[in-house]
């Protein structure tokens, strides 16, 4: 299937899907932002808009998103990502909506005795690389080492997903007995950022920004305040001495009683090997370094501190539904949506429903 990619001009976040999917809706979804794209893509955007208008009486299906629960119309067949938590799936012409992976129909009720067995030997060799120190796993950990197993005797996960998320779980294992090194996420730096933004900061005025390295960035905004044209005039001076083109970009429009200039936390997240390592400083909404604020200091200590749950928890549930699935879909995980995924994969599951919501 042809698809487009996309970057939002106000957030720098990435979008990938099928031209007719973007002819509907060619904004940010998280931002609501325009998208810059190639001119090859864009005509091909521009040939489905007009497409689009041709198309009458397209049929659409009620299917409830595998992860959030939410409600959706989608046309069947198509791919779709839910609106809310985006979560991708195939709605089949049944109403059953699939989930990315190397197979697209329904867990067999059972596996055949020769995948079984393929299925102990592997989950034995997880378990061993897994564990840190050799000990026994943390219970949560060896539940998603056994989700995993009946993935892949169901055919629902690849040897390179598996070595894949084993590594993750290994970092899990370490972020739950305390040893994971202060400042690591065994996420990607993306997906960090997610976690950083939509859960530990949720309710502070954030902006994500996708670095061309691999990296991202999550500015948070603790402060704000109010200065006059000279004082916003010698920010900006120093903010283009630093080499940040546009002077006030980041700052807010002129008012009547000044500028408003913002006190941003900056999170950097730089890719390693098994996840990523943050790195904190302060700027001025400008781009002008600054000494951190105490509430940036114990910002960054509350990030630090609560990381390792969060992350934990991210990796757990991509273990048990895919390694495909992005940590702001496991936020909004509902029990509901657990529960059937549990039921399709094998017994022995149960203790892992506390990782949903409702």
């Amino acid at each position: 299937m042809m698809r487009i990619r996309a970057s939002c001009q106000a957030c720098g976040r990435e979008r990938e899907a099928p031209p007719e999917m973007l002819a509907k809706n060619p904004r940010c979804m998280y931002c609501g932002g325009g998208l810059d794209m190639s001119e090859a893509d864009r005509e091909t955007l521009e040939s489905a808009r007009a497409g689009a208008g041709k198309k009458t009486n397209v049929r659409k299906s009620r299917a409830e998103c595998p992860v959030c629960g939410r409600a959706l119309l989608v046309p069947p067949g198509e791919e779709a990502h839910c609106t809310y938590c985006a979560c991708p799936f195939v709605l089949v012409e049944e109403g059953m909506p699939v989930m990315p992976g190397p197979r697209d129909t329904e867990f067999a009720p059972e596996v055949s005795p020769e995948a079984e067995q393929m299925r102990q030997k592997l989950l034995e060799r997880m378990r061993a690389a897994a564990s840190v120190t050799g000990a026994r796993l943390a219970r949560p950990v060896e539940l998603a080492l056994l989700a995993l197993s009946w993935r892949y005797a169901h055919a629902n996960a690849s040897e390179q997903e598996v070595e894949t998320l084993v590594e993750m779980l290994r970092a899990a294992e370490q972020g739950l007995n305390g040893t994971l090194p202060q400042g690591v996420s065994p996420l990607s730096p993306p997906d960090t950022a997610d976690v950083i933004a939509q859960s530990i900061c949720s309710d502070i005025r954030t902006n994500i920004v996708n670095l061309s390295n691999g990296g991202a960035l999550v500015r948070v905004t603790t402060e704000t305040h109010r200065v006059n044209d000279d004082a916003a005039a010698d920010i900006a001076v120093g903010a283009v001495i630093g080499g940040v083109v546009g002077g006030l970009v980041g700052a807010a429009a002129s008012q009547d009683n000044g500028y408003e200039v913002r006190h941003d936390l900056c999170v950097e997240m730089r890719r390693i090997e098994g996840g990523c390592v943050l790195e904190f400083y302060a700027e001025w909404s400008t781009g002008e370094p600054r000494d951190m604020t105490r509430v940036q200091e114990n910002l960054t200590n509350t990030i630090l501190r609560t990381l390792p749950d969060h992350t934990v928890r991210a990796v757990l549930i991509k273990t048990v539904f895919g390694g495909w699935l992005r940590a702001i879909s496991t936020l909004s995980l509902q029990k509901q949506q657990l529960a059937n995924r549990l039921d399709c994969l094998g017994p022995g599951l149960e203790g892992l429903m506390p990782l949903a919501q409702g």
